[in-house]
């Protein structure tokens, strides 16, 4: 890492139920792996309160052709078996509130769970909006789940990581900043290659 960037360290805006988060994250792997940064999440919400949306017709249509570019362009798996789901809303709201519940209990862990959740949905079709699974999805991690549950009972956990996102200026997910301890800068929005993104840290150092 750059000596001026010893002190740094990135925040990663997104969803675990966002399509092009789970395309994102082999390129976040690179950055991390290269640059040793850690990663700080902040929820953003896509699919919550007035913004949830009922799995009817033209919600299949723009899911199966939104995650067939994802496989395409990222190489990521998708299993599309939970398009054909009769009826069920898309409501990111609960697993949003999981992330928010593990980074404050396992701060070490809350990236690794935020992928795990991301390959529960998009991989092996798991339900994230119950409970139950994001609790059992959770066990790996060897938090108080306990603890956890409680936490992801409270469906205001995540409204403060909301906000912050737009603060932030995120209109759309993944949205990647690099926090200086000074600034937090832009480096990523939306899908982007790890090399482009490093040759962006690099310019900043």
């Amino acid at each position: 890492m750059h000596k001026n960037l010893s002190s740094a360290s990135l925040i990663h805006v997104a969803d675990p139920m966002c399509s092009w988060c789970y395309a994102f994250e082999p390129e976040l792997t690179k950055v991390t792996t290269s640059t040793g940064l850690d990663v700080r999440l902040v929820m953003g919400g896509l699919y919550v309160g007035d913004r949830m949306v009922a799995l009817d017709d033209n919600m299949r249509a723009y899911l199966r052709d939104t995650w067939q570019r994802v496989t395409e362009l990222s190489g990521q798996p998708v299993e599309f078996g939970l398009i054909d789901w009769p009826e069920w809303t898309y409501n990111t709201g609960p697993a949003c509130r999981a992330v928010v519940a593990m980074r404050m209990l396992a701060p070490d862990r809350a990236l690794d769970y935020f992928e795990r959740l991301q390959k529960g949905f998009y991989v092996q079709n798991f339900d994230l909006t119950d409970i139950d699974v994001l609790v059992e999805l959770a066990k790996s991690t060897k938090c108080d789940l306990e603890r956890f549950a409680t936490l992801l009972a409270d469906e205001s956990l995540a409204h403060a990581d909301y906000a912050e996102a737009r603060a932030l200026g995120a209109t759309g997910f993944p949205l990647l900043l690099l926090d200086t301890g000074t600034d937090r800068i832009p480096v990523s929005t939306g899908f982007t290659r790890a090399d482009r993104i490093l040759r962006t840290i690099d310019v900043m150092s």
